[in-house]
């Protein structure tokens, strides 16, 4: 259609050639005559070709403009599928690191709970203790001097139940010693 058309053109070239040399000879009815016949047959033809290229360039057009709404408009289905699915996925990995996050956020807690339970549990005694060498009396920072089990429970967590060696029953309670050890000796 597109050549058709350049081919009409070409070929009315001639005649408006011939019309213009008529009508500057000054032979002006011979002109008009075949601007009124050949001319016009052909004009009617370059017409028609021109109508038929308008058409089909329109509905070209219009395939491609429908093609191309076509398109827009399935990218952004695409766009927007793929925006959301972003955004799930994201909040998806969200929750489970928040989740996890959380979940050893307590884990810690709790051990550093129970680091600090038995921290507060363990009291212990640490430097050197006077002693006395032979009541084992001791002396407090206060230059006071206590009973080696007094002493001890008031600076720990220990509790002392007293009873009596076999020793100190020989030495102390010497009837008492015969009547649950007999006449053994004890070191």
């Amino acid at each position: 259609l597109e050549k058709q058309s350049r081919q009409l053109f070409i070929d009315w070239k001639p005649i408006r050639q011939e019309v213009v040399r008529l009508f500057v000879s000054g032979n002006q009815q011979a002109a008009i005559l075949i601007t009124k016949a050949t001319g016009a047959e052909h004009v009617a033809k370059l017409d028609e070709k021109m109508l038929k290229l308008t058409t089909y360039a329109r509905n070209k057009s219009t395939e491609f403009l429908k093609a191309t709404e076509s398109n827009q408009a399935r990218l952004e289905k695409i766009t927007v599928s793929l925006t959301v699915s972003g955004v799930f996925l994201s909040l998806f990995i969200a929750f489970i690191v928040i989740g996890r996050t959380l979940k050893y956020e307590k884990r810690l807690q709790n051990r550093n709970d129970r680091l600090q339970k038995a921290r507060d549990e363990v009291k212990t005694l640490r430097g050197i203790i006077p002693i006395c060498s032979y009541c084992k009396q001791i002396r407090d920072d206060e230059g006071i001097w206590n009973k080696i089990d007094e002493y001890i429970r008031d600076h720990s967590d220990a509790d002392f139940s007293h009873g009596i060696c076999p020793g100190c029953m020989q030495e102390h309670f010497p009837k008492q010693y015969s009547k649950i050890y007999g006449d053994k000796k004890t070191d």
